[in-house]
């Protein structure tokens, strides 16, 4: 029988940080461990090799799911149950990482094709929300995500819908989907809290994922 690693990434959907968040993480107590991501500065945080096909995908991610918009969420939480200010620092390089990354723009075939809540722009921007409330300085990017979600948006008579691209794939533009993690119904969600985030109203969901600590003033 072969033998499988697991987890393989530090991603929050199928790594380190998720099962973290669970509360089954590699030693939650020692957040120095984390510090070994970012590039040579030190000062970001991004997910190294991806898991599976390290050949098929780029090394390093930055939405939710791989990347350092999901590792944020579990470094808040522990941040909140332990007290240790490594833990917040973590999330602010996280901050850093995906602000410095060039994304939403598509910089290059396969990156930021995707405006999900999982994999794409979304996830971010619920990042990006947090970081209102909880610190400030989150709004311009938060802006800038929303435009772009806006500009990738096709809206019709029936309603406005997302559709994803797969460059490798022909043809490349994906059938917009309808749920949480890649379409209307995730994207849908972190939109309307954009706008009560940006307006002044009460931030918080009226039902928080348990990946996804309520956010509040630090």
């Amino acid at each position: 029988m072969s033998r499988r690693r697991w987890p393989s990434s530090a991603g929050t959907s199928a790594g380190e940080s998720g099962t973290a968040s669970g509360g089954f993480g590699p030693r939650p107590d020692r957040p120095r461990e984390w510090g070994g991501l970012g590039g040579p500065d030190r000062k970001g945080c991004a997910d190294p090799d991806p898991q599976d096909q390290p050949k098929r995908n780029e090394r390093y991610s930055y939405g939710w799911c791989n990347g350092p918009a999901g590792d944020a969420q579990t470094f808040r939480l522990l941040h909140a149950v332990l007290g240790d200010p490594a833990w917040s620092a973590l999330a602010d390089r996280c901050w850093r990482t995906v602000t410095r990354s060039g994304l939403p723009e598509r910089l290059r075939p396969g990156f930021w094709d995707n405006s999900g809540r999982c994999c794409g722009t979304t996830g971010v921007l619920a990042f990006a929300c947090d970081r209102q409330v909880e610190h400030g300085g989150g709004l311009d990017f938060a802006r800038v995500l929303v435009a772009d979600l806006g500009a990738r948006a096709t809206v019709g008579a029936t309603g406005a819908r997302w559709s994803n691209v797969e460059h490798r794939a022909a043809p490349s533009i994906l059938e917009p989907a309808t749920g949480w993690a890649m379409g209307n119904a995730g994207i849908i969600r972190e939109l309307l809290r954009f706008i009560r985030t940006a307006t002044g109203r009460a931030p918080s969901d009226a039902v928080t994922w348990p990946d996804h600590p309520p956010a509040g003033p630090c």
